[in-house]
Parts: C-alpha cells; sequence; structure tokens
C-alpha cells in the first residue's frame, strides 16, 4: 500500500528551511534494532529495526505476536527535495489470522464506561461527556432506551415498552455487549434514572465500577419544592388522561419530559407514587438487586438540583447496601458558578471542573483494580 501525502510536512510539523533544499532533518543517520520478549500479556515477541536518515524514516521488519498470532508492520516515510511531492508515506501491514478490533482493544488501557440516559433524554445529550472519555483514553458507549431517540419508531401509539423493559433488556443487553470481547474493566455512569436501574440489571455482576450522577428515590415527596409543587398535576391528571387519549405521554408538546410509551410513563408513575420507589413496586427480588452490587461507587449529586433533594438521594443510595459508596455534594459556588442544577453536569462548561471529578475517581479505581490483578 502506498499513500502519497501532498503536504506532509505541513501535517508532521516537517518542511525546509527558509524556503529551500535543505531538510529540517539532516546529518541524521542511525539504526535501531529492538527486540522486547514481552510487552504485555497479550502482545509479545516485538522485533524489528527503525531507521532514519536525512532521506528516509522508517520501521523495518516490525513484527511480533498477538495471542500467538504473528503480525508484520513495514512503514516508511521518505524525503526527495526534488519531487512536486517530496514527502511519500509507505505502509504494509500484514495481520493475517489476527481479529484487528481485538488488537486495538487490547492496546487501550481505560476503562469502557457506558452512560445510561435519565428519563426522556435523549443518547445525544451525553455525546460531548462521550467524547470527553474518549479523549482521557476510554471507551465511551451512549445508546437511546426503546421508544426513545434512534431507538423511537415512527409513531409512539401502541408501542410496548416499560421501564422494566428499558433496565432488563436494553440496559443490561449494553453492558452484556461492552463487555464482551474487552479485558478493560466496565464503569457506568448513569445519570438520574440511569443511575436509578442497576437493581433490576440482570447482570450487573458485569460492572466494576458505578457513578450515580443526580440520581435519587423518585417518590413524589421527596422531590425538590419546584418539582413536588406540579407533580401531582401531572401524577393524578395529565399522565392518565392523555395517555389514554393518545396512546402514549404526549409530553414535548407539553415541554415535560418528551415523548413517552404508554408503558413506561405508567410504570414510571407507579414507581414514583410509592415511598421506596422501584423496590417498592418491585418488593424482594429488586431490594435483593440492588444489595448484590457490591462494587466500588459514587454518587455525584447537586444542592440546586430542582428534582432530587439530598433526601432522595441519600433514600437510594441506601438501596446500595453493599456497594463501597463514596458521595459528593457539590454546590455551584464549589466550581464558581450560578447553577448545575438536575441536567448540568453533562454540560461542556463543567469539562475543566466537574468532569475529571468523575474521570479521576474512575483512574483511582483502575490503578487499584489493576494492582490487584
Amino acid at each position: 500500500m502506498v499513500i502519497d501525502v501532498a503536504d506532509l510536512s505541513k501535517a508532521l510539523g516537517l518542511g525546509y528551511r527558509d524556503g529551500n533544499s535543505t531538510p529540517l532533518i539532516r546529518s541524521f543517520e542511525r539504526l535501531v534494532q529492538f527486540d522486547i520478549a514481552t510487552p504485555t500479556a497479550e502482545v509479545t515477541a516485538i522485533r524489528g529495526v527503525a531507521v532514519a536518515n536525512d532521506t528516509r524514516l522508517a520501521l523495518e521488519g516490525f513484527e511480533g505476536k498477538f495471542k500467538a498470532n504473528p503480525f508484520k508492520v513495514a512503514a516508511a516515510v521518505t524525503f526527495n527535495a526534488k519531487a512536486p511531492e517530496p514527502y511519500q508515506l509507505q505502509a504494509n501491514v500484514d495481520v493475517s489470522g489476527i481479529d484487528v478490533g481485538e488488537l486495538l482493544r487490547a492496546a487501550n488501557h481505560g476503562a469502557t464506561i457506558v452512560l445510561p440516559c435519565a428519563m426522556g433524554v435523549k443518547q445525544s445529550f451525553y455525546f460531548a461527556f462521550a467524547r470527553w472519555l474518549a479523549e482521557q483514553g476510554h471507551v465511551a458507549i451512549t445508546f437511546d432506551y426503546r421508544g426513545m431517540g434512534e431507538s423511537a419508531p415512527a409513531s409512539l401509539k401502541g408501542f410496548a415498552a416499560s421501564v422494566t423493559d428499558w433496565a432488563t433488556k436494553d440496559y443490561n443487553a449494553v453492558l452484556r455487549w461492552a463487555k464482551q470481547g474487552r479485558t478493560q474493566p466496565l464503569f457506568v455512569v448513569g445519570h438520574s434514572l440511569g443511575g436509578q436501574l442497576p437493581g433490576l440489571l440482570p447482570d450487573a455482576g458485569l460492572i466494576d465500577g458505578l457513578v450515580t450522577v443526580a440520581s435519587g428515590n423518585g417518590y413524589w415527596r421527596y422531590n425538590a419544592p419546584q418539582t413536588r409543587r406540579v407533580v401531582p398535576w401531572l401524577w393524578w391528571v395529565l399522565v392518565p388522561v392523555l395517555t389514554r387519549v393518545y396512546g402514549y405521554f404526549p409530553g414535548k408538546r407539553l415541554r415535560k419530559l418528551g415523548d413517552l410509551p404508554r408503558g413506561v410513563v405508567l410504570e414510571w408513575r407507579r414507581w414514583c407514587l410509592h415511598r421506596d420507589y422501584v423496590a417498592g413496586v418491585g418488593g424482594e427480588p429488586v431490594r435483593a438487586g440492588y444489595r448484590r452490587i457490591a462494587c466500588p461507587m459514587l454518587s455525584v449529586s447537586f444542592t440546586d438540583d430542582e428534582m432530587m433533594t439530598d433526601a432522595s438521594i441519600r433514600t437510594l443510595n441506601a438501596c446500595y447496601a453493599n456497594a463501597r459508596l463514596e458521595t459528593r455534594r457539590i454546590a455551584p459556588y464549589d466550581v464558581g458558578v450560578p447553577r448545575i442544577g438536575h441536567f448540568g453536569f453533562f454540560r461542556e462548561q463543567f469539562r475543566a471542573t466537574l468532569w475529571p471529578q468523575v474521570a479521576g475517581w474512575i483512574g483511582a479505581r483502575l490503578n487499584l483494580i489493576t494492582e490487584t490483578s
């Protein structure tokens, strides 16, 4: 394979002095041989030759084994000041018998992080945070529950789905897919509902670390005052009447929650009217599901959350009785802003203040996992 790069000098920051034909890389002639027996558990027997002089920068005879499967790579950048396109990149790769995706995953030593959504929120809301996590070296995975965002049908009328489906079928399937073929520890950063549902997950044991953001018990009397004033109207009038009329909850028209499948909003209503929320409606099987979660857990909440009070946060955290829990209650003035609220954490304005707190906690857990494995 030969790739001509018209302006490789600009891309690599190389080029010529003062526009003449004297290359910046000059009078540098060296050959380096290397032979590394076991650089990692998966990639072994690395050997090859690196060459650098004033016309060629090359990696020759680079070979090794990935999980006992051999691979070979040869790559070179050549310099010719008199040619119309003075830089040329040449590369040959032989990875027959190797799953390249598996090789790339093995090269990534961060975490795999799943980002389950809040109620009525599309996965696109979390894209900025997911991209930032990827920049930190992690694999970040977002998804939409059935009936939402990219997983929504043309019409929600008559569409069958429940919040339990979201947990046991969608959320759980993403966890299983995220873990399949990956050696990195699996973390969840769940926003609101995303941090409430792990007790329902059949495969919650796959989670190596759990971060909940603005996740609390959704019982309506635990809601913050500004929400508590309007939820009786929502739960006793709008939801029962409108779901019967439309066949789904038309939240987009009301600018409340967004459009939701009928089964989702009616089940969620039952949870929110019970003092113990999902654990109260689901009973002992759900309570036991929460108790089975024994991984490290970070609960992040905010003093100006317009939905979740401190009482609601503490009540949900108590369900995770065996998790190794750490809590952080953050006020806007702690990070020099007038407001954070229920949704603010995932906005890009907090990439330098709030986001590193979660990434730092995940990094510390990764180090502990690495040291003990």
